[in-house]
C-alpha cells in the first residue's frame, strides 16, 4: 500500500495536479481495452481448441466409413468376411452360406 501512495505521490509532483485525472482515465480506458483483447484471444483460442476437437472426430469417422467401404467391396471379390453377431444375441451372419 504504501508503495503505491509513493508512485501516486510522484505521478502528481511530475504532471501536476490538472493532468492527473486526465491521466488516469486514459490509463482505465487503456486497461479496460487490454483486458478485452485478453478476453476475446482466449475465446478465440477455445474455438480453434474445441475445433481441432472436431476435426480429430471427422477423420476417424472418416476412417470408419473408408474400413466399411473396404469391407463392403470385399464382399464382392469374394473375400470372406466375418460379420459380428448382432447384439440382440442372434448368431452372426454368413453371407457365403446363404
Amino acid at each position: 500500500m504504501g508503495e503505491i501512495l509513493v508512485i501516486a505521490v510522484i505521478a502528481l509532483l511530475v504532471f501536476g495536479p490538472d493532468r492527473l485525472p486526465e491521466l488516469a482515465q486514459k490509463s482505465a480506458k487503456a486497461l479496460a481495452r487490454f483486458r478485452r483483447e485478453a478476453t476475446k484471444s482466449v475465446t478465440e483460442l477455445k474455438k480453434a481448441a474445441a475445433m481441432d476437437d472436431l476435426d480429430r472426430e471427422l477423420r476417424e469417422i472418416r476412417s470408419d466409413v473408408r474400413r466399411v467401404g473396404r469391407d463392403l467391396a470385399g464382399l464382392g471379390t469374394g473375400e470372406r468376411t466375418t460379420t459380428p453377431a448382432p447384439s440382440n444375441g442372434a448368431p452372426p451372419i454368413d453371407p457365403d452360406a446363404t
